[in-house]
């Protein structure tokens, strides 16, 4: 047995993933040995299948949200429309399988649909009408490139496709051991996406094509995030096998329509082929021994990707449970109070006097800058006014006397502020919370052409609507007579029904403006109220973030206690130390500046 280093730098305990865990918000799987336990309880050790895919269509629902995929892509087998995900239901018939283990491989599989473009799906269809050997590299590199994209933007549902990697290698495939093509092919798919147990005498037998191969990847800087640069390198590494394994090249006919494979990399290998097939075999041989490395290469592209058909009647249920949680979970409590909330000085002036002065001056002269009406002329037109400077010119028929006026406005930059005031902002969260809100409001308040909002929200208060009512307090608001210290009661109170906030904030914003902006959300992440909690109350976060940007905001938001949200927003700073925020804002508004604050010219 060899102790084999992984080329990439992944672990076992990781299944071999580009698994990074700092890129986690919560470490929500500690304790678990089945991830499905952390939403349902112990529900998913299953007693009947019923339950399981009941829980299944629940969990994944959540999780196609979250990735943006539409659920009306699910289908029960391979249709031919590539945008398709396969949901592989027919595992749930298998007791021996965890929901785990579906969950990830229907996760891998709307990844497959999911992070490729149009070009990319093209070119996969064309490389689906033949296998040869270059196909198969790309087909193992991809899924693996599929993986690294997951693994940056949902870092927490990888763990679902570890398990599936887990199952899916736990028993290697029967080879042939006289069979090279087979053994060399099948090193290489476990190298690349799972180098468990991996022997001496197998790296001592490939030692050549592998130290080749290894030196493309390392020249590639890894496996490629970028689709093409994953062809290429396809190309490179099937060069290197075709003249180990003995592997005729591609017919004219199978080639990609990206052209011919590339150079095997750093130089050739010794001892290889020319790449025609052994001598003293009959035509009939060589088909036959062609048809089993294809049958071989369409198992192993099969290992990642679940496409086969799913059992009927088990998807069908399993549809019907989505659209039952669809239904049920768009029953969200939406009713929303505001309310103007008194004055409170003393705790204001307390939270004032830490304000960043210089970063507040920084933040204001930028916008001065960039907010500017004025006016110009052009001169020498044929058309406009008179230019009376040019009276002699129009005595001798000269036609370019005129002049026009014209004027350059630039828009207001609407500026709306939200504060989680949950329960579990109580302390130092609602202290860091309010000194952030008092700064942007001292920062802005006295510049012209910004026009702020600033709110605070909680949930379920019972002097407030009770049970299923959002509050929202008004702070400062243009057109509303609010009290100018009244900041200072910014505060833990109850629960926090997130998404229903801030989209009720930035509708009330739109009553009142139109001019576009930021809309920054204060909080320490977590979703949670009446009725609404967890992962799906995530998801709506996230599709109500979405909606507030087609509104024309700009969404940030400024994390508190360490709590990371970005599978709930695109922007965020993370406010570990509020006496950085301002630096953290400036330089956020710099970035956003130009896009934010446009100049519309008149004539």
């Amino acid at each position: 047995m060899a102790y084999f280093r992984d080329w990439f730098g992944r672990s076992a305990e990781d299944a071999y993933t580009s698994y990074d865990s700092s890129k986690r918000a919560i470490n929500w799987d500690k304790g678990y040995d089945n991830y499905s336990d952390y939403f349902f309880g112990k529900r998913s050790g299953f007693k009947t299948h019923s339950l399981k895919i009941q829980d299944a269509a629940s969990l994944l629902l959540t999780m196609s949200k979250v990735m943006g995929v539409d659920v009306g892509r699910f289908k029960a087998g391979a249709t031919g429309k590539t945008k398709d995900v396969v949901i592989p239901t027919d595992m749930l018939k298998d007791s021996s399988i965890s929901t785990d283990v579906f969950i990830g491989a229907a996760l891998q599989n709307m990844a497959h649909a999911n992070y490729r473009t149009t070009e990319e799906i093209a070119h996969d269809a064309r490389q689906s009408k033949a296998l040869n050997l270059q196909k198969t590299v790309y087909g193992i590199l991809n899924s693996e490139r599929l993986n690294n994209l997951m693994a940056e933007d949902t870092p927490g549902y990888l763990k679902f496709v570890q398990k599936f990697k887990k199952h899916k290698y736990a028993e290697r495939p029967a080879i042939n051991p006289e069979d090279k093509f087979q053994r060399a092919l099948e090193l290489f798919d476990r190298i690349i996406r799972y180098p468990e147990n991996i022997t001496d005498e197998e790296l001592e037998e490939f030692k050549e094509p592998l130290e080749f191969i290894k030196k493309n990847i390392e020249k590639a800087g890894g496996i490629p995030s970028d689709q093409k640069e994953c062809v290429k390198l396809s190309k490179k590494i099937a060069k290197v096998l075709e003249k180990y394994m003995e592997v005729p090249p591609p017919s004219d006919d199978d080639k990609d329509s990206e052209g011919e494979s590339e150079d095997g990399g750093e130089g050739g290998m010794s001892g290889g082929s020319t790449g025609a097939d052994p001598d003293g075999k009959s035509d009939a041989d060589k088909d036959k021994e062609q048809k089993k490395r294809e049958e071989f290469m369409k198992k192993l592209l099969e290992s990642m990707k679940q496409d086969k058909n799913s059992d009927r009647d088990t998807f069908e249920s399993f549809m019907e449970d989505i659209k039952e949680e669809e239904e049920s979970s768009g029953k969200i409590d939406r009713k929303v109070e505001f309310i103007v909330e008194r004055d409170s000085p003393h705790l204001y002036d307390d939270t004032a006097k830490d304000v960043d002065h210089t970063k507040a001056s920084v933040i204001a002269n930028l916008l001065k800058r960039k907010n500017r009406d004025y006016q110009f002329s052009l001169k020498s037109m044929r058309s406009g006014r008179l230019d009376t400077d040019k009276l002699a010119e129009a005595r001798q028929g000269v036609q370019t006397i005129y002049e026009r006026m014209g004027e350059v406005k630039t828009n207001k930059l609407c500026v709306t502020v939200l504060v989680d005031e949950s329960g579990s902002m109580h302390g130092s969260k609602a202290d860091k919370a309010r000194e952030a809100a008092i700064f942007l409001k001292e920062t802005l308040e006295g510049v012209p052409d910004v026009e702020l909002f600033i709110y605070g929200h909680s949930a379920d208060m019972s002097r407030h609507g009770g049970s299923g009512t959002t509050q929202i307090f008004v702070y400062k608001e243009p057109g509303t007579i609010t009290p100018p210290k009244s900041m200072g009661n910014i505060n833990g109170r109850c629960e926090n029904r997130d998404g229903v906030a801030i989209l009720a904030a930035a509708k009330r914003v739109r009553q009142k403006t139109q001019n576009q902006g930021v809309f920054i959300v204060i909080s320490d992440g977590q979703p949670s109220a009446h009725n609404y909690g967890g992962s799906s109350a995530e998801a709506h976060v996230k599709k109500s973030a979405i909606e507030v940007e087609k509104m024309g905001f700009q969404v940030i938001q400024v994390t508190i206690g360490g709590y990371r949200s970005r599978n709930m927003f695109k922007n965020v700073i993370d406010m570990d130390d509020v006496s950085k925020f301002p630096s953290q804002f400036v330089g956020f508004l710099k970035t956003k500046i130009n896009s934010l604050i446009k100049e519309k010219v008149t004539m």
